[in-house]
């Protein structure tokens, strides 16, 4: 297997929500070269137990270069970059996909309590501006699935010996006709708020670029 892969990952819908960006954009951009670097899309499953293990084996098989997830933030305006990955799994009033609600659990017992992710988070942010795409650094991913992908690559990572490939996470605002349709079936006054398709893979574009960019300097350092 090459050892230039960007693994990108999505999620497909959940809770109330009839579709997931992310998962969509991981399946448009699988197969993309970038840069010399292959990237290889692939939407995981929202649920607490599938995911890690899968997660897990495609580090594994892949060994890529970069890992970068991305989900769904319904009611975002904006691409979210992500700063930390909690070791928590505390999911609100939203189960996922497998019908668990967990409250306060850790996401891997007796693990650090947080990892900085260590995509080259200012650049990013200035470049996805810097194209008219709106973006902002955010503390945390939260206490969902998300958060818990983060973790998860952030922990594999710091205990194998595979190069310590970057890794990051990236929250999505919903589609317009996703926010439209979901407006109307709740009977909203507002629509939520929204970013099309074409933008968000431009902007998932972007990320990978001045991801693999970081990487470049790193190796020349």
């Amino acid at each position: 297997m090459t050892d230039k892969v960007i693994l990108l990952t999505g999620y497909p819908p959940f809770g109330r929500h009839t579709l997931n960006p992310s998962g969509l954009v991981a399946e448009a951009l699988n197969g993309r070269e970038i840069r010399g670097y292959r990237v290889v899309g692939v939407t995981l499953p929202c649920d607490y137990k599938l995911m890690p293990p899968l997660l897990v084996g495609l580090i594994e098989q892949l060994r890529p270069v970069v890992i970068i997830g991305s989900g769904l933030a319904f009611g975002e305006s904006q691409f979210r970059i992500e700063r930390v990955g909690l070791n928590l799994l505390d999911f609100g009033s939203v189960s996922d996909n497998g019908g668990h609600l967990l409250k306060g659990e850790p996401a891997v017992k007796d693990g650090p309590t947080a990892y900085f992710t260590t995509l080259p988070l200012l650049k990013v942010v200035e470049r996805l501006r810097q194209e008219g795409i709106p973006a902002y650094l955010s503390s945390h991913a939260g206490g969902h699935l998300c958060n818990h992908m983060i973790y998860t690559a952030l922990h594999l990572v710091t205990q194998m010996d595979i190069g310590r490939p970057l890794v990051g996470f990236i929250h999505l605002p919903a589609l317009p006709h996703q926010a439209a349709a979901e407006a109307l079936r709740d009977n909203l006054p507002l629509c939520a708020p929204s970013m099309s398709l074409d933008l968000i893979l431009q902007g998932l574009e972007i990320v990978i670029q001045e991801s693999i960019l970081g990487l470049d300097s790193l190796n020349r350092d």
